[in-house]
């Protein structure tokens, strides 16, 4: 079934995006943007805070970074990404190099004290489509493969690298 839904997700942004052409119209977007993104591990949930440092003839380029509070006193994360997408007056093929601090709190069973925390990183490459015009709302989707880099606490230089299912994702904004 999962198969199935990565393969139906994949076809969808395809044919999606299969009009978004890189053309060197003069689409000024406002360098700003506030976004609520949903999906993959750390980035649930998360704030974000935006901003397109530069634009080529075919891309633009943008970095974001947030926070995801969930639960302060137990765990919470610090997302930032690295996206381009193309250029155009509506519709844009996107790719994205999504990473996530991840924060969580010891149990004291498991060695640790109550100010002690596990830190991870989360990456997460995708692809997807964009919606956004010259003002106003931006919605982003896509999907991609998620990665687990977890150093142990008491030894940093044995990071152990794991491989989790896809996932996806949304991001609903607006331009300031």
């Amino acid at each position: 079934m999962i198969k199935f839904i990565t393969l139906a997700f994949i076809t969808v942004t395809m044919h999606a995006t299969a009009n978004c052409r890189t053309d060197s119209s003069r689409v000024n977007f406002k360098k700003n943007q506030i976004t609520l993104a949903w999906g993959g591990k750390g980035n649930t949930g998360s704030i974000n805070f935006g901003h397109t440092f530069s634009s080529s003839r075919k891309w633009h380029w943008e970095y974001n970074i947030g926070i995801a509070p969930f639960e302060i006193s137990d765990h919470f994360s610090f997302p930032f990404s690295l996206n381009t997408f193309t250029r155009g007056k509506l519709h844009h093929f996107e790719i994205d190099l999504r990473n996530a601090l991840y924060f969580t709190k010891f149990h004291p069973y498991n060695g640790g004290v109550k100010k002690d925390y596990n830190m991870q990183l989360f990456l997460n490459p995708s692809i997807g489509y964009r919606l956004q015009g010259a003002t106003g709302m931006i919605l982003k989707t896509g999907f991609g493969p998620q990665f687990l880099i977890d150093p142990p606490s008491d030894n940093i230089a044995r990071v152990r690298t794991r491989f989790l299912k896809p996932v996806a994702f949304i991001t609903f904004g607006y331009q300031i």
